[in-house]
């Protein structure tokens, strides 16, 4: 599963947002979320042949709207791309997502909330490789994931909240240059934990 590390400076300045609402879940609300990765895996077990390390980063922003109370829909986006030498690996993605909150134990404060959710998501992605050989052709791949995820967020403040998910994932890749060929498919099933905003 991937790792999420929050954008730190976000949740500094909006750490400081007073809501209007009752709740941050109320009809009218926004929510932002995602992450950034970057990762350098060196040394000899990860470096190829010509001693090249492999280099790694990933951004999936997200954001939603709260349509009515406790229901938000949105899009999540998707941006990857992965290097070692030659080699390269880019990806894009994007797709639409919805999630339901339950309110539970209402109080009089939002910071100590804790709103439990669950939600599902399509996503559509196009990947391009590249082997680095003199005079080699891309190869393109489109794919499909299906997402359902269930977790519960916890308020740190009226904006901020730390979230912990559990997901299940289905896949579908199937190359389409420079030869077709059959769809393949895949599931993956995880946890992860990061930070979501909201905004009034």
């Amino acid at each position: 599963m991937k790792t999420v590390l929050t954008i730190f400076a976000a949740c500094m300045l909006l750490s400081g947002i007073a809501f209007a609402q009752d709740s941050p879940i109320d009809k009218g609300s926004f929510q932002l979320g995602g992450g950034i990765s970057f990762f350098n895996y060196g040394g000899d077990y990860y470096e190829n042949s010509d001693g090249d390390a492999l280099t790694m980063f990933e951004f999936d922003p997200a954001f939603h709207y709260f349509f009515i109370d406790g229901l938000a829909v949105g899009a999540r986006l998707s941006f990857a791309n992965a290097t070692q030498g030659d080699y390269k690996v880019s990806e894009f993605g994007f797709g639409p997502e919805a999630r339901y909150y339950f309110s539970v134990g209402q109080r009089t404060e939002t910071k100590g909330s804790i709103f439990p959710y669950l939600g599902a998501g399509f996503t559509y992605e196009s990947l391009t490789s590249n082997n680095g050989f003199p005079g080699a052709e891309d190869d393109k791949f489109t794919a499909t994931e299906i997402a359902f995820f269930g977790g519960a967020t916890y308020m740190l403040s009226s904006a901020v909240g730390l979230f912990g998910q559990l997901e299940y994932d289905m896949h579908s890749f199937k190359q389409k240059e420079p030869v077709e060929s059959d769809s393949v498919d895949g599931t993956v099933f995880g946890f992860f934990t990061g930070f979501t905003f909201f905004l009034p």
